[in-house]
C-alpha cells in the first residue's frame, strides 16, 4: 500500500539525510507523507499516492498545496501505478490532469518519462509560486 511504499522511500532518504526524513509529519493543514528538515524549515515536502484517476490527483495536489508554508522550498507529488497495464497512457493523463487544476500556472521543463515539473499558485498566497516535481512509478504486475 501507499504507507509501505512511503516507508521504503523514507528508509533510503534517512540514509542520505541522517535521520531527518520523517513520515506522517504534521504540517500546516494535516500530515504530509515525507518531510525533510533543514535549518528549521521543511527543505522537502512530498505526498505519495496510488494512481486512482484525475479526481484523486486533484485531491492529492490540493492536499500537498495545503501543507506548504512560505518557507518551503522543494515539493513533490509521488504517484504509483498499480492498476493500469497501459502505463504509457498515464504518461499522457497525469500532465493533462494537472494542467487542468485550478492552481496550475505553467509547466516547466520535462525530465525523463514519468517525471514533470509544474508551477502552481500557492494555496495561502496567490502571488507566491510553488514548484511541484511530479513522479509516477509503474508497479503494475
Amino acid at each position: 500500500g501507499e504507507e509501505e511504499l512511503r516507508d521504503i522511500m523514507l528508509a533510503h532518504l534517512n540514509g542520505h539525510y541522517q535521520g531527518t526524513a520523517t513520515g506522517e509529519t504534521f504540517r500546516r493543514l494535516g500530515k504530509t507523507d515525507i518531510r525533510i528538515e533543514d535549518q528549521d524549515r521543511a527543505a522537502f515536502v512530498a505526498e505519495c499516492k496510488i494512481w486512482r484517476g484525475k479526481v484523486e490527483l486533484f485531491k492529492a495536489a490540493n492536499q500537498l498545496l495545503g501543507y506548504l508554508t512560505w518557507r518551503d522550498c522543494k515539493t513533490a507529488l509521488i504517484l504509483f501505478n498499480k492498476q493500469i497495464a497501459k502505463f504509457n497512457d498515464l504518461l499522457i493523463k497525469v500532465p493533462e490532469a494537472l494542467r487542468a487544476h485550478p492552481k496550475f500556472r505553467r509547466a516547466l521543463e520535462i525530465g525523463a518519462d514519468g517525471e514533470w515539473r509544474f508551477e502552481f499558485f500557492s494555496a495561502e498566497d496567490e502571488s507566491r509560486r510553488v514548484i511541484i516535481h511530479v513522479f509516477i512509478f509503474n508497479l503494475y504486475i
